[in-house]
């Protein structure tokens, strides 16, 4: 996952990482067209395969679709 990442994103992910494997909740912030569906879609991969509770929401109902998750609201 480090491939082609300047060094503040590695430590970044780095962070990150630390926080998902503590169970830890994890906001995921960024710009359009950055990654946030296709990280998340992993994330959530792994968290199914390990049979992990956690729940997915979006701020709006657009982006909760996108990630299979539900709004912040609901």
């Amino acid at each position: 996952m480090y491939s082609k990442l300047c060094q503040g994103d590695v430590q970044k992910e780095k962070l990150f990482i630390q926080f998902f494997e503590h169970d830890k909740n994890v906001l995921l912030l960024g710009a359009g067209g950055t990654g946030k569906s296709y990280t998340i879609d992993q994330i959530r991969k792994i968290l199914l395969e390990r049979g992990s509770r956690f729940a997915l929401v979006g701020t709006t109902g657009i982006s909760s679709v996108h990630i299979c998750g539900q709004t912040l609201h609901r």
